[in-house]
């Protein structure tokens, strides 16, 4: 039972960081909270296009939820070319540079046995409504309704 009620929490957390993800990225990329750029090819989607994409492959809890790890992705370089590692490495290296990125990868690596996903979803549900709000949208129907540009 707890193992569920544990996947339930993670599901949770995952779809509030996944939506501050896109629209922080839509946001920097186009002023726009719903078209954004895709980190690996460029190209311009509507926010309903786009995923939260990981620079680095695995699901575990150290690299899952980190914000400097994780940016907008259209869905065919995230699920067709499984990431595109190579060109979303290089985005990274020119992000933060190559020690930095290097030394990113380490930490990445790190187990995390417990991870609280009620207070993560609840800490990413609050920084993606500061968002919305911060652009006068009060919820995701909304932006998925907006027309892209």
């Amino acid at each position: 039972m707890a193992k569920k009620l544990q996947n339930k929490a993670k599901a949770k957390a995952w779809e509030k960081f996944s939506r501050f993800i896109r629209v922080r990225d839509c946001l920097a990329a186009t002023g726009l909270p719903f078209v954004g750029v895709c980190i690996t090819c460029g190209r311009r989607f509507h926010i309903r296009y786009l995923q939260a994409g990981h620079c680095l492959p695995g699901r575990s809890n150290a690299k899952l939820f980190d914000e400097k790890l994780v940016f907008a992705q259209c869905k065919y370089c995230n699920e067709v070319k499984h990431g595109e590692k190579k060109k979303y490495e290089a985005k990274m290296i020119t992000k933060y540079g190559k020690a930095k990125f290097e030394q990113m990868k380490i930490d990445a690596k790190k187990i995390i046995k417990y991870v609280d996903y009620e207070q993560l979803a609840k800490t990413y549900n609050d920084k993606y409504i500061a968002l919305m709000k911060s652009c006068g949208f009060k919820t995701w129907l909304e932006l998925l309704k907006q027309e892209r540009n």
